[in-house]
């Protein structure tokens, strides 16, 4: 399934469990801009367990990065 964070701790806990860099300043402030979304991937049957984060260019809607465990 597909998660839209809602906030700064959803990136932080995204980037501290899959030891990513979401969780860095630099995303809140594209997420804000509107530069960037992000999305998370997620385990129907775990929805609450980090899988993948993908970031998808807002204009175009392709995928621009994807990462996971």
């Amino acid at each position: 399934m597909v998660v839209a964070p809602t906030a700064v701790t959803d990136l932080v806990y995204e980037g501290t469990e899959l030891n990513h860099c979401v969780k860095s300043p630099m995303w809140v402030d594209a997420i804000a801009d509107r530069s960037s979304v992000i999305l998370f991937i997620r385990d129907k049957l775990a929805p609450n367990k980090p899988y993948f984060t993908m970031e998808v260019d807002p204009r175009t809607g392709n995928v621009r990065q994807c990462h996971g465990q």
